[in-house]
């Protein structure tokens, strides 16, 4: 499996006021205090993906389907000052030594862009595997290219050339980004109209997860069913039913569960919060396709996928990610609160079964009104050395705390 992305960089950006490189990995967690600076380092990669397919307004786009980033470019910059910011990615575009990257650069200008609808780039470079500069250009200005001076605008964050040009360069194919956010939900009525086509997103906020459940039942993938049955089992302790009924002249699908033989079947919405959180996540997990060696895997981007979930679930929902990783469906951006997720990882690398190479840990926190990140390692024995202290010791600090005061009153 090719990663998506090798790395992620970030300068100026929202609550990150100097430069950061976050390392990629095919599975990557970013964890930290709420108010850090999480959701915008996992809601990036989404923007950039979109950003160069051409999609939305010229530059950076501040809406990526449900996901706002900003209302305007000041809510993208560090303290909403008129200073420059960058967004950067490195992907891999061939398993040579893991060294081939194509890096792309972006950098807004205060002067184009601050009163112009849109967003319009200072700068735009794209380098080659050899560090070579393949393309580099300004807004408003000449793309310097190794023919000459072609003129360019930008659509999204790709450069828009404007008349023939024969050396015009080849630009990779964007990566696949699917994001999920923390809102979710399943929305919708329990009936689901038959849908001919298949879809292999749930959506950000997981509001399409019915209609997708229901595309792959009606178009025969019945693999994604029994894969969405068995992971609903395993993390929510939930049987999954599908039921095909009538109403009127239309065919559809109901979704219902239920927790034990001994009860009836329900609709989702009466088994739960967690499992309105969960099954989007879960849907999206089996949707995805194992990727041929040598492709390119998606990024999928999630936000909390324990949100709502008690910690034995949480657990299972990380042995879920693990198993989408390893069977090479997707490369994981997880952003989590849960001490039992990590844990999960931690287990699952002392016994041996992932890999410590595959995982990558990015501490998120706020020092002296500044924003940081440091990358933390677990080793082979599934021990995390360095890891920040007063984080994910609450239950023993309490636990100490109840001992101390049933000394001092007895």
């Amino acid at each position: 499996m090719l990663l998506p992305l090798s790395q992620l960089r970030i300068r100026a950006y929202k609550a990150f006021a100097g430069a950061v490189a976050l390392d990629l990995r095919p599975l990557t967690i970013v964890f930290g205090y709420n108010g850090a600076g999480k959701s915008a380092v996992c809601t990036l990669p989404a923007a950039i993906s979109a950003g160069l397919r051409g999609e939305g307004p010229p530059g950076l786009p501040l809406v990526v389907g449900p996901h706002r980033l900003g209302a305007s470019h000041l809510d993208l910059r560090h303290g909403r000052t008129l200073q420059d910011f960058e967004v950067g990615i490195s992907q891999p575009l061939a398993a040579i030594d893991g060294q081939v990257h194509l890096d792309c650069e972006l950098s807004a200008d205060t002067a184009l862009s601050l009163h112009t609808p849109g967003q319009l780039m200072r700068e735009w470079r794209l380098s080659g595997p050899d560090g070579a500069l393949a393309l580099r250009g300004r807004a408003g200005r000449p793309v310097e290219a190794s023919a000459g001076p072609v003129p360019s605008g930008f659509n999204g964050l790709v450069p828009r050339w404007e008349g023939h040009h024969d050396a015009q360069p080849a630009l990779p194919e964007p990566f696949a980004c699917v994001a999920l956010g923390a809102a979710r939900g399943l929305g919708g009525a329990d009936f689901t109209p038959q849908r001919a086509e298949q879809r292999l997103e749930v959506g950000a906020t997981g509001e399409d997860t019915r209609a997708a459940i229901d595309a792959a039942w009606w178009t025969g993938r019945r693999s994604v069913w029994e894969e969405l049955q068995s992971a609903v089992a395993a993390v929510l302790d939930v049987e999954l039913s599908l039921e095909e009924l009538v109403q009127g002249p239309v065919s559809g699908t109901v979704l219902q569960g239920r927790r034990s033989p001994h009860h009836p079947a329900l609709p989702l919405a009466q088994l739960g919060t967690g499992l309105s959180h969960a099954l989007p996540v879960l849907t999206q997990l089996a949707l995805l396709p194992p990727v041929a060696a040598g492709q390119r895997a998606p990024l999928l981007s999630v936000e909390e996928p324990e949100a709502h979930l008690h910690p034995a679930a949480q657990a299972q929902m990380a042995d879920q990610c693990i198993a989408a990783v390893q069977a090479g469906r997707c490369a994981l951006l997880v952003e989590t609160h849960s001490e039992t997720f990590i844990l999960r990882l931690q287990r699952r690398v002392a016994e041996g079964t992932l890999e410590p190479s595959a995982v990558a840990l990015w501490w998120v926190d706020e020092e002296a009104g500044q924003t940081k990140v440091r990358a933390l390692e677990i080793d082979a024995h599934g021990a995390i050395p360095g890891w920040p202290e007063g984080w994910f010791d609450a239950a023993l600090r309490e636990a100490q705390a109840i001992a101390r005061a049933g000394r001092a009153r007895r």
